[in-house]
């Protein structure tokens, strides 16, 4: 790491990029601007005057035309700060007296949150797959158990963002009904 750089770790669920927003834009009032990420939960800062400075979240796992993808952030005046998993980190100054988003309607987040949801259900599937497959072999041990504990908490973990994320939506809905 470069000389005035600094290493968080910081876990955020699926539900919570309002928070991570919240948390990255909080940093940047006392000097810490995103430079990039380590693994999964590892924020990476460089040290700098504190700013007032918005930071959004989008999730896209998959991108057939990345480039452009990122080129209508740009033109928009969102700089691209990097990608950890699935989320694209973007950072704006803020005009005075206006809200920076980059979801223009409560549609948008919706679907967002949508594609989240769908990367959830997936990692249920595989998880219960798997816990299938374990509990089917023989108990060779105490290992086996203990892998197929593992498994199902990461199971039920799944389950329990996959139900949050969906609650997320439906009070999405909700707001933007009035």
């Amino acid at each position: 790491m470069q000389s005035g750089s600094i290493m968080k770790l910081r876990w955020f669920f699926p539900w919570q990029d309002d928070v991570e927003e919240a948390w990255l834009t909080e940093s940047s009032r006392r000097g810490l601007h995103l430079a990039g990420f380590g693994l999964p939960g590892v924020y990476l800062f460089q040290r700098g005057t504190p700013r007032e400075t918005v930071y959004r979240l989008d999730y896209r796992s998959r991108l057939k035309d990345r480039q452009g993808y990122l080129q209508l952030f740009q033109d928009a005046g969102w700089e691209h700060v990097g990608k950890m998993g699935g989320w694209e980190y973007f950072r704006k100054e803020p005009v005075p007296g206006k809200v920076e988003e980059i979801f223009t309607d409560a549609e948008s987040k919706i679907a967002m949150l949508r594609r989240v949801l769908g990367e959830q259900l997936v990692f249920v599937g595989i998880m219960a797959i798997l816990l299938g497959g374990t509990a089917a072999r023989t108990p060779e041990g105490p290992w086996v158990w203990i892998e197929a504990s593992a498994v199902a908490l990461l199971v039920l973990m799944g389950i329990g963002a996959a139900v949050e994320v969906r609650g997320r939506i439906g009070r999405l809905r909700s707001s933007a009904r009035g």
